[in-house]
């Protein structure tokens, strides 16, 4: 009874891919507005200019900024050009919007600069995450289904099958 145990997994040729090695590195801060407005709902352009000086630029150093407002004021579009070329300097990146949009959009970003011809003609498993975002899978599977021969979700040893290239070269073609 010497049978040498196989490791299917490994035989399998399936190369594991963990999305969070692609997630950012700098954290993402939400800087609301509302606190520059007066009363929380109206731009007075010299008080609003005041809290622009004022404001700690510092907890902004390397970091990435989505300005929003949480109330319905109406904002300048001017006021927002201002405060970016305020925050400019210190920001890795600045954006409109939800800070978990941002982090995702930086995400995305990086996995679009990766060089991912090592995979061409591979069978890959995206590792199931429940704290990656749906965002993040669709990115992925975009990069992927061109260059792969299988694209699957889930651990290398019971994956799902999500795209699989069919090799048309063994089609009849006397029909």
């Amino acid at each position: 009874m010497n049978e040498e145990i196989v490791n299917k997994v490994q035989l399998s040729g399936i190369i594991g891919l963990d999305l969070q090695r692609y997630a950012p590195e700098e954290s993402c801060v939400g800087l609301d507005i509302k606190e520059m407005l007066y009363q929380g709902l109206m731009l007075k352009e010299k008080e609003f200019k005041t809290a622009l000086t004022q404001l700690d630029l510092a907890t902004f150093q390397g970091k990435a900024i989505s300005i929003f407002c949480s109330t319905d004021a109406i904002v300048p579009q001017w006021a927002y050009m201002l405060l970016t070329q305020t925050l400019m300097p210190y920001s890795k990146s600045i954006q409109f919007g939800d800070p978990r949009l941002h982090y995702e959009t930086l995400w995305i970003q990086n996995i679009k600069a990766q060089d991912y011809t090592h995979l061409t003609g591979k069978k890959v498993s995206i590792k199931n995450d429940i704290q990656v975002p749906e965002n993040i899978y669709v990115a992925i599977t975009k990069e992927l289904v061109p260059i792969v021969s299988t694209l699957m979700y889930g651990e290398i040893g019971m994956p799902k099958v999500i795209y699989k290239k069919i090799d048309l070269s063994h089609e009849r073609t006397d029909l």
